[in-house]
């Protein structure tokens, strides 16, 4: 048999006799503890849905995994004609758009969202997005709720944005 420091020699397994251990400290009984995490706290954008369109893929993403952040639902679409088929069969909160795209562009959309026949289209606040500021509509009554000039800067959007109430809950 090979030495092994502080084992006990004489013990070997037999037929018909059982060892058992004790521990040489008492552990204290306790109850189970369940691991409660603390509540999350609200986000400032919590309950929004949001629509951005935008040709520049990388703008939409950019949006879309802020905003999510900070909690809301975000759709990304790449042309006017992708965000008023979607904006015409959803419950939208605040759609963002850009103002320069081929094809249908930012003024374009609004119209065709305006002229919608479905109610719930006609009071969605649509901001323009540009990246050149003569872009910009200078008349209030373009029927645009605001404009966001490029690059975006997403602390004023998001001040913006969490005022506007919540139509899609």
């Amino acid at each position: 048999m090979t030495a092994m420091p502080y084992a006990d020699r004489s013990a070997r397994p037999q037929i018909g006799i059982a060892r058992s251990l004790r521990p040489a400290i008492n552990f204290p009984k306790r109850a189970p503890t369940l691991a409660m995490s603390a509540p999350t706290p609200p986000r400032p954008l919590d309950g929004l849905m949001i629509l951005v369109i935008d040709d520049h893929r990388d703008t939409v993403d950019m949006l879309r995994e802020y905003l999510h952040d900070v909690g809301a639902t975000v759709i990304g679409a790449d042309s006017a004609r992708a965000g008023l088929a979607f904006a015409e069969t959803h419950v939208l909160d605040v759609v963002l758009v850009d103002l320069r795209m081929p094809d249908e562009d930012g003024h374009w959309f609004l119209r065709q969202l305006r002229g919608s026949r479905t109610a719930r289209t006609a009071q969605v606040p649509v901001f323009a997005i540009t990246g050149e500021r003569h872009d910009l509509p200078a008349d209030p009554a373009s029927g645009f709720a605001g404009y966001f000039l490029k690059p975006i800067d997403l602390d004023a959007l998001v001040e913006r944005l969490k005022s506007l109430p919540r139509r899609s809950r």
